[in-house]
Parts: structure tokens; sequence; C-alpha cells
């Protein structure tokens, strides 16, 4: 028999945080609780009847043993971050590493390669058809220079290239040598 698990949160919260049993939920669980004993607790420790100096006096030694100056790790960093850190500090992949990477996930290695920019499909629809020339340039620039087009985007659209190219072709940014 298979159960269909279900989660009432994403996760990372830290169990029920936030809660709230429904007030017939904590009487099931406070009948179901009476008459058992409770584990780790002994008679004496139940029974047991502290005063109110008593418990003052416990409560400030716990508060001198474990804060500020008086806890143990006061002033200190934890030995095994200080560890994990030097290890880190000036650590770097060495060029024949980098390009055994590289070669490890290329082609059909690459767990993207079924799907996206690396299927033939994608590559054959998104291949650029025209080439630009110097003669296209020039022509481009002329037809830019007669204020028929009001845009980049709407001149690249001829030549299939992108605005911006366009843009960058115009103003010599690119091309520059046409």
């Amino acid at each position: 028999m298979k159960y269909k698990l279900i989660n009432s949160t994403k996760g990372g919260e830290g169990g029920n945080e936030g809660y709230k049993h429904t007030d017939e939920a904590k009487r099931k669980m406070s009948e179901k609780g009476k008459g058992k004993k409770k584990p780790g607790v002994s008679e004496y420790m139940k029974n047991r009847i502290v005063s109110e100096e008593i418990r003052k006096k416990l409560s400030d030694k716990g508060k001198i043993r474990c804060a500020g100056k008086g806890n143990p790790m006061y002033g200190k960093k934890r030995p095994d971050v200080i560890l994990r850190n030097k290890e880190k500090i000036g650590w770097k992949h060495t060029d024949k590493s980098k390009t055994k990477m590289t070669k490890s996930r290329t082609g059909e290695k690459n767990p993207n390669y079924k799907h996206g920019k690396y299927t033939k499909e994608y590559k054959n629809k998104h291949k650029r058809v025209y080439k630009l020339t110097k003669d296209k340039v020039i022509k481009m620039r002329e037809m830019w220079a007669t204020n028929e087009y009001k845009t980049y985007a709407e001149l690249g659209e001829l030549f299939s290239i992108s605005g911006i190219y366009c843009s960058a072709i115009i103003r010599k940014i690119k091309w520059k040598n046409v």
C-alpha cells in the first residue's frame, strides 16, 4: 500500500512553528498521558518543593556562569570554523583543472544538452541567416541617414540583427573601418 505524503510547509521553518493545538486536541493529549510515568524524571524530583530563595540563587549562578566573561567561549572563535576558513584562503583552481572541468561538461555531457539552447532545433531556429558585409553596413547607414526609420530595432529587423547592434553599427562603435 502506497501512502501519499503531504507536507504542511515547504520546509526550513523548524517543524510546526506557530501551530496552535485546538482545545479539543489538548484535552485528548492530556487524557492520554494521565497515569503514565514520565521518562527521566524521578519521583523525588517530581514532588520536590523549591523555595523562592533557592530558585533565585540558582538563577543568578546560571547567569554568571554563562553570560559575558563567565562563558568559556567568550572572545574566542570556534576552532573548526577557523580551520575551515584557513583552508579556503588563497585557494583557486589551476588552469589545467579548469580545462578538465570544462571538457567534462561540454556537448552531450552537459546536463542541459537535451533541452534548451543545446538542441539542434534551437540552433537551427536561431541560426543567423544573414551575415553582415561591408556593403550591407554602408546601405544600413545610408538608410538611417534618410530618416525613414524611427528606431534602430525597426532598421535592424530588415538585416536580421538586434536594435542594439544596429545602433552600435550606425554610431560606428562596431564596424569602425567601414
